[in-house]
Protein backbone atom coordinates (compact mmCIF):
# COMPACT_ATOMS: atom_id res chain seq x y z
CA UNK A 1 0.00 0.00 0.00
CA UNK A 2 2.62 2.47 0.78
CA UNK A 3 4.36 1.66 -2.48
CA UNK A 4 1.16 2.17 -4.46
CA UNK A 5 0.52 5.49 -2.84
CA UNK A 6 3.99 6.70 -3.66
CA UNK A 7 3.63 5.62 -7.24
CA UNK A 8 0.29 7.29 -7.45
CA UNK A 9 1.52 10.69 -6.17
CA UNK A 10 4.76 10.76 -8.10
CA UNK A 11 3.43 12.28 -11.32
CA UNK A 12 2.08 15.28 -9.40
CA UNK A 13 4.99 15.78 -6.96
CA UNK A 14 7.78 15.99 -9.51
CA UNK A 15 6.32 18.96 -11.46
CA UNK A 16 5.54 20.68 -8.23
CA UNK A 17 9.06 20.33 -7.03
CA UNK A 18 10.35 21.58 -10.36
CA UNK A 19 8.04 24.60 -10.13
CA UNK A 20 9.22 25.42 -6.64
CA UNK A 21 12.83 25.09 -7.73
CA UNK A 22 12.21 27.39 -10.70
CA UNK A 23 10.61 30.01 -8.45
CA UNK A 24 13.54 29.94 -6.09
CA UNK A 25 15.96 30.33 -9.00
CA UNK A 26 14.03 33.26 -10.44
CA UNK A 27 14.00 34.93 -7.02
CA UNK A 28 17.74 34.71 -6.71
CA UNK A 29 18.24 36.11 -10.19
CA UNK A 30 15.77 38.90 -9.49
CA UNK A 31 17.54 39.79 -6.24
CA UNK A 32 20.93 39.83 -7.93
CA UNK A 33 19.65 42.10 -10.70
CA UNK A 34 18.00 44.55 -8.28
CA UNK A 35 20.32 47.68 -7.64
CA UNK A 36 22.11 47.76 -4.28
CA UNK A 37 21.16 50.75 -2.05
CA UNK A 38 23.92 53.44 -2.11
CA UNK A 39 24.78 56.36 0.21
CA UNK A 40 23.22 59.75 -0.64
CA UNK A 41 25.49 62.16 -2.54
CA UNK A 42 27.95 64.05 -0.35
CA UNK A 43 26.60 67.44 0.74
CA UNK A 44 29.12 70.29 0.38
CA UNK A 45 28.77 74.00 1.25
CA UNK A 46 31.58 76.51 0.69
CA UNK A 47 31.99 80.01 2.17
CA UNK A 48 34.49 82.68 1.14
CA UNK A 49 36.18 84.23 4.18
CA UNK A 50 38.68 87.07 4.36
CA UNK A 51 41.40 86.54 6.98
CA UNK A 52 41.42 88.84 9.99
CA UNK A 53 43.86 91.68 9.23
CA UNK A 54 46.89 92.34 11.40
CA UNK A 55 46.53 95.67 13.16
CA UNK A 56 48.43 97.92 15.49
CA UNK A 57 47.58 96.97 19.05
CA UNK A 58 46.70 100.60 19.75
CA UNK A 59 44.06 100.69 17.07
CA UNK A 60 40.76 98.82 16.67
CA UNK A 61 40.40 95.90 14.27
CA UNK A 62 39.01 97.10 10.90
CA UNK A 63 35.63 95.85 9.81
CA UNK A 64 35.84 92.40 8.18
CA UNK A 65 33.02 91.38 5.80
CA UNK A 66 30.95 88.34 6.85
CA UNK A 67 31.48 84.96 5.11
CA UNK A 68 30.11 84.85 1.57
CA UNK A 69 28.51 81.64 0.18
CA UNK A 70 30.07 80.29 -3.03
CA UNK A 71 28.39 78.17 -5.71
CA UNK A 72 30.20 75.64 -7.93
CA UNK A 73 31.34 77.21 -11.18
CA UNK A 74 30.64 80.75 -9.99
CA UNK A 75 33.51 83.27 -10.31
CA UNK A 76 33.79 85.66 -7.36
CA UNK A 77 35.98 88.76 -7.24
CA UNK A 78 38.14 89.32 -4.14
CA UNK A 79 40.26 92.28 -3.16
CA UNK A 80 42.95 90.53 -1.14
CA UNK A 81 46.02 88.44 -1.93
CA UNK A 82 44.97 85.89 0.69
CA UNK A 83 41.49 84.36 1.08
CA UNK A 84 39.97 81.35 2.81
CA UNK A 85 37.52 78.88 1.29
CA UNK A 86 35.73 77.11 4.14
CA UNK A 87 34.46 73.68 2.98
CA UNK A 88 31.63 72.43 5.21
CA UNK A 89 30.56 68.82 4.59
CA UNK A 90 27.30 67.17 5.55
CA UNK A 91 29.09 64.42 7.47
CA UNK A 92 32.49 63.54 8.89
CA UNK A 93 35.14 63.12 6.19
CA UNK A 94 38.03 60.82 5.56
CA UNK A 95 40.62 63.57 5.84
CA UNK A 96 43.27 61.92 3.71
CA UNK A 97 40.94 61.37 0.73
CA UNK A 98 39.55 64.93 0.99
CA UNK A 99 43.03 66.45 1.12
CA UNK A 100 44.12 64.43 -1.92
CA UNK A 101 40.98 65.47 -3.81
CA UNK A 102 41.52 69.24 -3.31
CA UNK A 103 43.52 70.85 -6.12
CA UNK A 104 44.17 74.46 -7.20
CA UNK A 105 44.77 75.80 -10.71
CA UNK A 106 46.88 77.77 -11.50
CA UNK A 107 49.33 76.94 -8.74
CA UNK A 108 49.24 79.39 -5.83
CA UNK A 109 49.97 79.00 -2.15
CA UNK A 110 47.49 76.55 -0.60
CA UNK A 111 47.30 75.32 2.98
CA UNK A 112 44.66 73.12 4.63
CA UNK A 113 43.51 73.57 8.21
CA UNK A 114 40.91 71.18 9.64
CA UNK A 115 38.66 72.75 12.24
CA UNK A 116 36.79 69.45 12.70
CA UNK A 117 36.10 66.34 10.64
CA UNK A 118 33.40 68.04 8.57
CA UNK A 119 35.04 71.49 8.20
CA UNK A 120 38.30 72.32 6.46
CA UNK A 121 39.71 75.74 5.60
CA UNK A 122 41.52 76.02 2.29
CA UNK A 123 43.84 79.02 2.68
CA UNK A 124 44.93 80.51 -0.64
CA UNK A 125 47.83 82.99 -0.69
CA UNK A 126 49.74 85.00 -3.29
CA UNK A 127 46.71 85.26 -5.58
CA UNK A 128 47.68 86.90 -8.90
CA UNK A 129 45.76 90.01 -9.88
CA UNK A 130 43.30 89.49 -12.74
CA UNK A 131 43.77 85.71 -13.08
CA UNK A 132 40.93 83.35 -12.05
CA UNK A 133 42.05 80.69 -9.58
CA UNK A 134 40.00 77.50 -9.35
CA UNK A 135 39.81 75.23 -6.30
CA UNK A 136 38.37 71.80 -7.21
CA UNK A 137 37.10 69.04 -4.96
CA UNK A 138 37.42 65.76 -6.89
CA UNK A 139 35.09 62.78 -6.69
CA UNK A 140 37.63 60.71 -4.78
CA UNK A 141 36.87 62.72 -1.61
CA UNK A 142 34.69 60.50 0.57
CA UNK A 143 33.08 60.62 3.98
CA UNK A 144 33.74 58.07 6.69
CA UNK A 145 30.47 56.42 5.56
CA UNK A 146 31.60 56.26 1.92
CA UNK A 147 29.54 59.17 0.53
CA UNK A 148 31.09 60.99 -2.45
CA UNK A 149 30.25 63.86 -4.73
CA UNK A 150 28.97 62.48 -8.06
CA UNK A 151 30.86 65.18 -10.01
CA UNK A 152 33.92 67.39 -9.34
CA UNK A 153 33.05 70.70 -7.68
CA UNK A 154 35.03 73.80 -8.71
CA UNK A 155 34.99 77.21 -6.97
CA UNK A 156 36.62 80.19 -8.69
CA UNK A 157 38.04 83.39 -7.21
CA UNK A 158 39.71 86.25 -9.05
CA UNK A 159 41.76 88.91 -7.33
CA UNK A 160 40.95 92.48 -8.34
CA UNK A 161 42.24 95.77 -7.01
CA UNK A 162 40.24 96.68 -3.87
CA UNK A 163 38.76 100.14 -3.47
CA UNK A 164 41.09 102.56 -1.72
CA UNK A 165 39.76 105.31 0.52
CA UNK A 166 41.21 108.49 1.96
CA UNK A 167 39.68 110.84 4.51
CA UNK A 168 40.43 114.51 5.19
CA UNK A 169 38.73 116.94 7.56
CA UNK A 170 37.36 119.80 5.47
CA UNK A 171 39.12 123.06 6.33
CA UNK A 172 41.96 121.23 8.11
CA UNK A 173 43.89 119.34 5.46
CA UNK A 174 46.59 118.42 7.99
CA UNK A 175 44.05 116.13 9.66
CA UNK A 176 43.75 112.96 7.63
CA UNK A 177 43.65 109.21 8.18
CA UNK A 178 45.23 107.40 9.81
CA UNK A 179 45.71 109.11 13.16
CA UNK A 180 44.25 110.47 16.37
CA UNK A 181 43.51 114.20 16.53
CA UNK A 182 42.06 116.73 18.92
CA UNK A 183 40.23 119.71 17.44
CA UNK A 184 37.95 122.52 18.54
CA UNK A 185 34.34 121.42 19.07
CA UNK A 186 31.60 122.27 16.58
CA UNK A 187 30.20 121.06 13.27
CA UNK A 188 32.70 119.05 11.26
CA UNK A 189 32.77 117.59 7.74
CA UNK A 190 34.95 114.69 6.70
CA UNK A 191 35.55 114.20 2.98
CA UNK A 192 35.87 110.59 1.82
CA UNK A 193 37.43 109.82 -1.57
CA UNK A 194 37.07 106.29 -3.02
CA UNK A 195 38.97 104.83 -5.96
CA UNK A 196 35.96 102.68 -7.06
CA UNK A 197 32.21 103.25 -7.33
CA UNK A 198 30.85 102.23 -3.93
CA UNK A 199 27.78 100.51 -2.56
CA UNK A 200 26.44 103.78 -1.16
CA UNK A 201 23.76 102.25 1.07
CA UNK A 202 26.15 99.74 2.66
CA UNK A 203 28.86 102.37 3.19
CA UNK A 204 26.37 104.74 4.81
CA UNK A 205 25.08 102.04 7.14
CA UNK A 206 28.60 101.04 8.22
CA UNK A 207 29.82 104.60 8.86
CA UNK A 208 26.76 105.94 10.68
CA UNK A 209 26.47 102.86 12.88
CA UNK A 210 29.92 103.54 14.35
CA UNK A 211 29.34 107.21 15.30
CA UNK A 212 27.58 108.23 18.56
CA UNK A 213 23.99 109.43 17.92
CA UNK A 214 24.84 112.53 19.98
CA UNK A 215 26.95 113.70 17.05
CA UNK A 216 23.94 113.48 14.67
CA UNK A 217 25.95 112.08 11.74
CA UNK A 218 24.71 112.28 8.15
CA UNK A 219 26.34 111.14 4.90
CA UNK A 220 25.83 112.90 1.58
CA UNK A 221 27.21 111.72 -1.76
CA UNK A 222 28.62 113.98 -4.45
CA UNK A 223 28.81 110.86 -6.62
CA UNK A 224 29.42 107.18 -5.88
CA UNK A 225 33.14 107.88 -5.32
CA UNK A 226 33.03 111.04 -3.19
CA UNK A 227 31.10 111.42 0.07
CA UNK A 228 30.88 113.96 2.88
CA UNK A 229 30.35 112.85 6.47
CA UNK A 230 28.80 115.66 8.56
CA UNK A 231 28.69 115.44 12.35
CA UNK A 232 28.64 117.54 15.53
CA UNK A 233 31.67 117.31 17.81
CA UNK A 234 30.99 118.33 21.43
CA UNK A 235 33.79 118.87 23.94
CA UNK A 236 35.29 115.63 25.28
CA UNK A 237 33.49 113.58 22.62
CA UNK A 238 35.35 111.38 20.14
CA UNK A 239 34.28 110.26 16.67
CA UNK A 240 36.05 107.25 15.18
CA UNK A 241 35.88 106.43 11.47
CA UNK A 242 37.26 103.10 10.24
CA UNK A 243 38.15 103.15 6.55
CA UNK A 244 38.60 99.40 6.06
CA UNK A 245 35.86 96.99 5.04
CA UNK A 246 33.59 99.45 3.18
CA UNK A 247 32.15 97.59 0.14
CA UNK A 248 32.18 98.74 -3.45
CA UNK A 249 29.45 97.84 -5.96
CA UNK A 250 30.99 94.40 -6.50
CA UNK A 251 31.09 93.76 -2.76
CA UNK A 252 34.87 94.13 -2.53
CA UNK A 253 35.81 95.60 0.87
CA UNK A 254 37.92 98.74 0.91
CA UNK A 255 41.50 98.91 2.08
CA UNK A 256 41.89 102.06 4.11
CA UNK A 257 44.99 103.51 5.76
CA UNK A 258 43.52 102.77 9.18
CA UNK A 259 41.21 104.56 11.55
CA UNK A 260 40.71 108.27 12.07
CA UNK A 261 39.83 109.40 15.60
CA UNK A 262 38.78 113.00 16.16
CA UNK A 263 38.07 114.41 19.63
CA UNK A 264 36.63 117.79 20.56
CA UNK A 265 38.66 119.78 23.10
CA UNK A 266 38.87 123.34 24.44
CA UNK A 267 41.86 125.69 24.48
CA UNK A 268 44.76 126.42 26.84
CA UNK A 269 47.44 129.12 27.03
CA UNK A 270 51.17 128.78 26.52
CA UNK A 271 52.74 131.19 29.01
CA UNK A 272 56.29 132.39 29.66
CA UNK A 273 57.93 134.55 32.31
CA UNK A 274 60.70 134.84 34.88
CA UNK A 275 57.96 135.11 37.51
CA UNK A 276 54.97 132.81 37.64
CA UNK A 277 52.62 135.54 38.81
CA UNK A 278 53.54 137.90 35.96
CA UNK A 279 53.55 135.78 32.80
CA UNK A 280 53.23 136.76 29.18
CA UNK A 281 51.09 134.77 26.78
CA UNK A 282 53.05 133.11 24.00
CA UNK A 283 50.21 131.37 22.18
CA UNK A 284 46.80 129.76 22.45
CA UNK A 285 46.81 125.99 22.05
CA UNK A 286 44.29 123.23 21.86
CA UNK A 287 43.92 121.42 25.15
CA UNK A 288 45.68 118.34 23.83
CA UNK A 289 49.11 118.21 25.45
CA UNK A 290 50.13 116.58 28.73
CA UNK A 291 53.76 117.62 28.79
CA UNK A 292 56.80 118.59 26.79
CA UNK A 293 60.35 119.87 26.83
CA UNK A 294 62.11 123.00 25.51
CA UNK A 295 65.01 122.64 23.09
CA UNK A 296 68.54 123.48 24.33
CA UNK A 297 68.66 126.66 22.21
CA UNK A 298 65.30 127.77 23.61
CA UNK A 299 63.76 128.24 20.15
CA UNK A 300 61.40 125.27 20.08
CA UNK A 301 59.27 123.14 22.34
CA UNK A 302 58.32 119.49 21.84
CA UNK A 303 54.88 118.53 23.16
CA UNK A 304 53.53 115.08 24.00
CA UNK A 305 49.89 114.18 23.39
CA UNK A 306 48.47 110.89 24.67
CA UNK A 307 45.47 108.95 23.41
CA UNK A 308 43.99 105.97 25.19
CA UNK A 309 42.68 103.41 22.67
CA UNK A 310 41.23 100.37 24.40
CA UNK A 311 43.88 99.09 26.78
CA UNK A 312 46.73 100.70 24.85
CA UNK A 313 48.14 104.22 24.91
CA UNK A 314 49.55 106.14 21.98
CA UNK A 315 51.77 109.22 22.12
CA UNK A 316 51.89 111.88 19.42
CA UNK A 317 54.94 114.16 19.33
CA UNK A 318 54.43 117.78 18.22
CA UNK A 319 57.00 120.56 17.76
CA UNK A 320 56.36 124.32 17.96
CA UNK A 321 58.71 127.02 16.72
CA UNK A 322 58.48 129.64 19.47
CA UNK A 323 59.45 132.43 17.08
CA UNK A 324 56.93 131.75 14.30
CA UNK A 325 54.37 129.86 16.49
CA UNK A 326 54.25 127.16 13.77
CA UNK A 327 53.09 123.87 15.25
CA UNK A 328 53.24 120.46 13.57
CA UNK A 329 52.96 116.80 14.44
CA UNK A 330 56.23 114.95 13.95
CA UNK A 331 55.49 111.34 14.95
CA UNK A 332 53.19 108.88 16.69
CA UNK A 333 54.27 106.03 18.95
CA UNK A 334 52.85 103.25 21.10
CA UNK A 335 53.45 103.89 24.80
CA UNK A 336 54.24 100.82 26.90
CA UNK A 337 54.47 102.91 30.07
CA UNK A 338 58.15 103.85 29.70
CA UNK A 339 57.96 106.44 26.87
CA UNK A 340 60.76 109.02 27.01
CA UNK A 341 61.60 112.10 24.92
CA UNK A 342 64.77 114.25 24.85
CA UNK A 343 66.42 116.83 22.58
CA UNK A 344 69.81 116.44 20.93
CA UNK A 345 72.39 119.14 21.81
CA UNK A 346 72.01 120.89 18.42
CA UNK A 347 68.20 121.22 18.88
CA UNK A 348 67.72 119.70 15.41
CA UNK A 349 66.45 116.29 16.52
CA UNK A 350 64.55 114.50 19.24
CA UNK A 351 65.43 111.10 20.65
CA UNK A 352 62.35 108.97 21.35
CA UNK A 353 62.29 105.83 23.49
CA UNK A 354 59.08 103.94 22.67
CA UNK A 355 58.72 100.28 23.51
CA UNK A 356 61.23 98.18 21.57
CA UNK A 357 62.87 101.12 19.76
CA UNK A 358 65.06 104.16 20.22
CA UNK A 359 64.37 106.56 17.34
CA UNK A 360 66.10 109.74 16.13
CA UNK A 361 63.31 112.10 15.02
CA UNK A 362 63.86 115.25 12.94
CA UNK A 363 62.29 118.22 14.71
CA UNK A 364 61.76 119.96 11.39
CA UNK A 365 60.49 117.27 9.01
CA UNK A 366 59.46 114.37 11.23
CA UNK A 367 61.80 112.02 9.38
CA UNK A 368 62.74 109.17 11.71
CA UNK A 369 65.78 106.88 11.88
CA UNK A 370 66.16 103.88 14.16
CA UNK A 371 69.08 104.07 16.59
CA UNK A 372 68.45 100.80 18.38
CA UNK A 373 65.93 97.94 18.32
CA UNK A 374 65.52 95.67 21.33
CA UNK A 375 63.72 92.78 19.64
CA UNK A 376 61.14 91.42 22.07
CA UNK A 377 62.53 93.46 24.97
CA UNK A 378 61.40 96.96 25.99
CA UNK A 379 63.54 99.99 26.81
CA UNK A 380 62.72 101.30 30.30
CA UNK A 381 64.73 104.53 30.35
CA UNK A 382 66.67 106.97 28.16
CA UNK A 383 68.64 110.23 28.41
CA UNK A 384 70.82 112.24 26.01
CA UNK A 385 74.29 113.63 26.72
CA UNK A 386 74.30 117.49 26.62
CA UNK A 387 77.47 117.82 24.48
CA UNK A 388 78.15 114.72 22.40
CA UNK A 389 74.54 113.63 21.95
CA UNK A 390 75.29 110.08 23.08
CA UNK A 391 72.21 108.18 24.22
CA UNK A 392 72.03 106.22 27.47
CA UNK A 393 69.39 103.46 27.30
CA UNK A 394 68.26 101.05 30.00
CA UNK A 395 67.35 97.60 28.68
CA UNK A 396 66.13 94.64 30.80
CA UNK A 397 67.69 91.24 30.17
CA UNK A 398 64.18 89.75 30.24
CA UNK A 399 60.60 90.86 30.84
CA UNK A 400 60.47 89.66 34.44
CA UNK A 401 60.27 91.61 37.65
CA UNK A 402 63.64 91.58 39.36
CA UNK A 403 65.48 90.92 36.10
CA UNK A 404 68.80 92.67 35.63
CA UNK A 405 68.85 95.84 33.52
CA UNK A 406 71.77 96.71 31.24
CA UNK A 407 72.96 100.23 30.46
CA UNK A 408 73.57 100.65 26.72
CA UNK A 409 75.33 103.80 25.52
CA UNK A 410 75.08 104.41 21.78
CA UNK A 411 76.52 107.13 19.59
CA UNK A 412 74.08 108.28 16.87
CA UNK A 413 76.92 109.76 14.83
CA UNK A 414 79.15 106.68 14.66
CA UNK A 415 76.71 103.88 15.42
CA UNK A 416 79.01 102.57 18.14
CA UNK A 417 77.45 101.09 21.28
CA UNK A 418 78.81 100.10 24.68
CA UNK A 419 76.98 97.92 27.21
CA UNK A 420 77.39 97.78 30.98
CA UNK A 421 75.46 94.75 32.23
CA UNK A 422 73.23 94.52 35.29
CA UNK A 423 73.51 98.10 36.54
CA UNK A 424 70.02 97.95 38.11
CA UNK A 425 66.94 95.72 38.32
CA UNK A 426 63.48 95.77 36.77
CA UNK A 427 60.49 96.80 38.89
CA UNK A 428 56.78 96.67 38.05
CA UNK A 429 53.87 98.84 39.13
CA UNK A 430 50.21 98.57 38.05
CA UNK A 431 50.91 96.25 35.10
CA UNK A 432 53.70 98.52 33.78
CA UNK A 433 57.46 98.46 34.17
CA UNK A 434 58.80 101.24 36.37
CA UNK A 435 60.87 103.63 34.20
CA UNK A 436 64.54 104.15 35.08
CA UNK A 437 65.16 107.93 35.13
CA UNK A 438 68.64 109.17 34.34
CA UNK A 439 70.59 112.38 33.70
CA UNK A 440 74.03 113.12 32.24
CA UNK A 441 76.31 115.50 34.10
CA UNK A 442 77.11 118.68 32.10
CA UNK A 443 80.70 117.50 31.55
CA UNK A 444 79.44 113.99 30.61
CA UNK A 445 81.68 112.35 33.21
CA UNK A 446 78.75 110.69 34.98
CA UNK A 447 75.24 109.42 34.44
CA UNK A 448 72.99 109.60 37.49
CA UNK A 449 70.27 106.97 37.91
CA UNK A 450 68.52 105.05 40.72
CA UNK A 451 69.83 101.55 41.26
CA UNK A 452 66.88 99.29 42.07
CA UNK A 453 68.04 96.47 44.29
CA UNK A 454 66.44 92.99 44.28
CA UNK A 455 65.06 93.61 47.81
CA UNK A 456 63.10 96.63 46.54
CA UNK A 457 65.41 99.32 47.96
CA UNK A 458 66.91 102.10 45.86
CA UNK A 459 70.26 103.82 45.84
CA UNK A 460 71.08 106.90 43.80
CA UNK A 461 74.13 105.94 41.74
CA UNK A 462 76.63 107.66 39.44
CA UNK A 463 78.24 105.64 36.64
CA UNK A 464 81.23 106.60 34.52
CA UNK A 465 80.11 106.19 30.85
CA UNK A 466 83.71 105.48 29.79
CA UNK A 467 84.66 102.81 32.31
CA UNK A 468 81.42 101.63 33.91
CA UNK A 469 82.76 102.41 37.40
CA UNK A 470 79.95 103.29 39.81
CA UNK A 471 79.71 105.57 42.82
CA UNK A 472 76.73 105.29 45.18
CA UNK A 473 75.18 108.43 46.62
CA UNK A 474 72.95 108.79 49.65
CA UNK A 475 69.26 107.91 49.46
CA UNK A 476 66.75 106.73 46.84
CA UNK A 477 65.53 108.60 43.76
CA UNK A 478 62.56 108.44 41.39
CA UNK A 479 63.68 111.34 39.17
CA UNK A 480 66.91 113.28 38.71
CA UNK A 481 67.95 116.56 37.04
CA UNK A 482 71.52 117.91 36.95
CA UNK A 483 72.21 121.61 37.44
CA UNK A 484 73.97 123.37 34.50
CA UNK A 485 77.18 123.82 36.52
CA UNK A 486 77.19 120.19 37.71
CA UNK A 487 77.25 121.17 41.37
CA UNK A 488 73.78 119.88 42.29
CA UNK A 489 71.47 117.05 41.48
CA UNK A 490 67.77 117.74 41.91
CA UNK A 491 66.48 114.44 43.29
CA UNK A 492 62.88 113.34 43.70
CA UNK A 493 62.22 110.96 46.57
CA UNK A 494 59.70 108.10 46.69
CA UNK A 495 57.02 110.35 48.24
CA UNK A 496 57.38 113.09 45.62
CA UNK A 497 59.39 115.64 47.58
CA UNK A 498 62.56 117.10 46.03
CA UNK A 499 66.04 117.67 47.44
CA UNK A 500 69.14 119.40 46.15
CA UNK A 501 72.06 117.00 46.51
CA UNK A 502 75.52 118.52 46.39
CA UNK A 503 77.49 115.98 44.35
CA UNK A 504 80.86 116.79 45.95
CA UNK A 505 79.77 116.27 49.55
CA UNK A 506 76.52 114.27 49.31
CA UNK A 507 74.73 116.91 51.43
CA UNK A 508 70.97 117.18 50.79
CA UNK A 509 68.85 120.33 51.07
CA UNK A 510 65.04 120.16 50.81
CA UNK A 511 63.20 122.06 48.07
CA UNK A 512 59.78 123.43 49.09
CA UNK A 513 59.46 121.21 52.18
CA UNK A 514 56.07 119.53 52.46
CA UNK A 515 55.31 119.93 48.74
CA UNK A 516 55.40 117.17 46.13
CA UNK A 517 56.11 117.49 42.41
CA UNK A 518 56.72 115.07 39.56
CA UNK A 519 58.74 117.33 37.21
CA UNK A 520 61.69 119.69 37.63
CA UNK A 521 63.59 121.90 35.16
CA UNK A 522 66.74 123.94 35.82
CA UNK A 523 67.06 127.48 34.47
CA UNK A 524 70.03 127.92 32.08
CA UNK A 525 71.95 129.94 34.72
CA UNK A 526 71.25 127.36 37.43
CA UNK A 527 69.61 129.99 39.67
CA UNK A 528 66.06 128.62 39.64
CA UNK A 529 64.24 125.31 39.59
CA UNK A 530 60.81 125.09 37.95
CA UNK A 531 58.63 122.37 39.51
CA UNK A 532 55.20 121.01 38.67
CA UNK A 533 53.08 118.11 37.41
CA UNK A 534 51.76 116.82 34.09
CA UNK A 535 48.38 118.36 34.90
CA UNK A 536 47.54 121.97 34.14
CA UNK A 537 45.26 122.24 37.18
CA UNK A 538 48.02 121.47 39.70
CA UNK A 539 50.54 123.65 41.51
CA UNK A 540 53.46 125.17 39.62
CA UNK A 541 56.33 126.56 41.70
CA UNK A 542 59.64 128.38 41.21
CA UNK A 543 62.50 127.76 43.66
CA UNK A 544 65.41 130.14 44.14
CA UNK A 545 68.43 127.86 44.61
CA UNK A 546 70.75 130.60 45.89
CA UNK A 547 68.31 131.95 48.45
CA UNK A 548 66.84 128.56 49.34
CA UNK A 549 63.30 129.89 49.15
CA UNK A 550 60.34 130.21 46.73
CA UNK A 551 60.78 132.79 43.98
CA UNK A 552 57.47 134.61 44.05
CA UNK A 553 53.96 133.25 44.33
CA UNK A 554 53.09 129.81 42.89
CA UNK A 555 50.71 129.29 39.98
CA UNK A 556 49.10 126.36 38.19
CA UNK A 557 50.09 124.63 34.97
CA UNK A 558 52.28 122.04 33.26
CA UNK A 559 56.00 122.99 33.27
CA UNK A 560 57.91 122.61 30.00
CA UNK A 561 61.33 124.07 30.82
CA UNK A 562 63.11 127.31 30.01
CA UNK A 563 63.38 129.45 26.91
CA UNK A 564 66.51 131.41 27.71
CA UNK A 565 65.73 133.22 31.00
CA UNK A 566 61.98 132.63 30.97
CA UNK A 567 60.08 129.65 32.31
CA UNK A 568 57.58 128.13 29.90
CA UNK A 569 54.37 126.36 30.91
CA UNK A 570 50.85 125.39 29.82
CA UNK A 571 48.00 126.98 31.78
CA UNK A 572 44.25 126.73 31.69
CA UNK A 573 42.40 129.21 29.53
CA UNK A 574 41.06 132.31 31.25
CA UNK A 575 37.34 132.05 32.01
CA UNK A 576 35.14 134.02 29.65
CA UNK A 577 33.25 136.97 31.11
Amino acid sequence: MPCKTLLTLRPVTIPLLLCLLLCLLLGVVSASCRPTPESAPLKVEVDLVLPTPEVNPAEPIPTTPPPRPLLPGQEVAVGAAEVILAFRFGEAMDRASAAAALTVNPAVGMNLQWARDNLVQVILSDLPTGTPVSVTLGTQARSTKGARSPTPLSYIVKRVEPPLVSATLVGQTDISAPGNYKVLPGKKTLRLDFSHPMDTAAVEAALLRAIPPLSQPTLRWENDQVAYLDFDLPVDTAVTVSLAGLPDRAGIPSQGPGQLLIMGVGTVRLLAGNRLDQPGQVSTLLDQFDGGTVSPNGHSVAFTERFQVGESSRVNVWVMDLQTRALGRRGSYVDTGTFALAWTPDSAHLVVAAGHDIVLLSAGSGEARSLSHAGDRVFVGMSVAPRSGRVACFLPAEAKEGASVDLVICNPKTGEARTYPAVTHLLARESHWVPVPSAWSPDEKYIAFPEHLPDGKQTLTLIDPETGATRPLQGPATAVAWSPDGRYLAVRGPEGSWDLLETATGERKPVLPGETFSLAFWSPDGRHLLLGHADKGTTLALWDVREGSPAGAPSTGIPLGWSRDRALWIAEDEPRR
